[in-house]
C-alpha cells in the first residue's frame, strides 16, 4: 500500500484536531456545521475537477480521498467553535449561481447557433453576475429557516445531469446525433438546476434575516438639538 501523500496526512491531522478540539457555545441557532461541511466539499471537488487534465490518476485519487476528510473536519470545527455560516453560504451561493447562469446562457446560445453548448461572452458575463448575486444573497439574505433550501436545492443540477446522461445514452443507442445528445443533457441539467436555484432564492427572500443580523438592535434616543441612532447587540 502506498504511503499517503503529505497533503492527505495533513488533512487527516486537521480532521482529528477538529474532532478533539474543545467545544465552545454556538454563536447562533443556524446550522453552521452543515454549511461549512457542504461548502468545503464543493470547493474540494471543484479543485479536483480543475486539475483533472494536469495530474496523473494516483494524484487525483488521493485528492478525491481528501474531500470527505476536509468536509468532515470543517463541519466539526464549525460545530464546536460556532463558526458563522454566512461566509460558507456566500461561497456556496456564488459557486452555484455563477455556474448555473453560465451553463444556462451557454446552452441557450449553443441551441440558437445550431449546436448544444457555446461559452461566449454573454455566458461569462452572466456567470460574473451570478457570482456577485450568489455571494450577496448568501451572506446577507439567507436566514436559518432558508439554509436547507439554499444548500440543497441548487445541487439538483447534478441529478439533472445524471438523468440527462442516462436518457442521452439510450438515445445514442437509437441513433441520436451528437447535437441531440448534448441538448438533452444540457436541457436536463439546466431545468433541474435553475428550478432548484429558483426555489433557493424564493426561500431566501421569504425568510428572515440571518441570525447574526437579527441580534443587532437599533435604538433611537433624543439628544439636544435632534436625535441619535445607535446599534446594540452581540456580534
Amino acid at each position: 500500500m502506498k504511503t499517503l501523500p503529505r497533503g492527505a496526512m495533513l488533512a487527516v491531522t486537521l480532521a482529528l484536531f477538529a474532532a478533539l478540539s474543545p467545544t465552545r457555545a454556538r454563536a447562533d441557532d443556524s446550522n453552521g456545521a452543515a454549511a461549512w461541511a457542504i461548502t468545503t466539499s464543493e470547493l474540494s471537488t471543484a479543485v479536483v475537477m480543475s486539475l483533472t487534465f494536469t495530474l496523473d490518476q494516483d494524484a487525483l485519487l488521493s485528492l478525491n480521498a481528501l474531500t470527505p476528510v476536509l468536509s468532515f473536519g470543517a463541519g466539526i470545527l464549525a460545530y464546536r467553535h460556532g463558526w458563522n455560516p454566512s461566509p460558507a453560504l456566500a461561497i456556496h451561493g456564488a459557486m452555484w449561481t455563477a455556474a448555473l447562469f453560465f451553463i444556462t446562457t451557454a446552452a441557450i446560445e449553443g441551441t440558437v447557433r445550431g449546436g448544444s453548448f457555446r461559452a461566449g461572452p454573454a455566458a461569462y458575463a452572466l456567470g460574473g453576475v451570478g457570482l456577485i448575486l450568489g455571494a450577496t444573497f448568501g451572506a446577507l439574505r439567507v436566514g436559518p429557516d432558508a439554509e436547507p433550501f439554499w444548500l440543497g436545492a441548487p445541487p439538483l443540477a447534478i441529478v439533472g445531469l445524471i438523468v440527462g446522461g442516462v436518457v442521452a445514452a439510450f438515445g445514442s443507442l437509437r441513433g441520436w446525433s451528437s447535437e441531440t445528445v448534448g441538448r438533452t443533457i444540457a436541457f436536463s441539467t439546466v431545468a433541474t438546476g435553475m428550478g432548484g436555484l429558483t426555489v433557493a432564492y424564493v426561500m431566501a427572500t421569504q425568510s428572515g434575516l440571518p441570525s447574526w443580523m437579527c441580534r443587532v438592535r437599533p435604538s433611537l434616543a433624543p439628544v439636544p438639538g435632534g436625535a441619535m441612532m445607535s446599534l446594540s447587540g452581540s456580534f
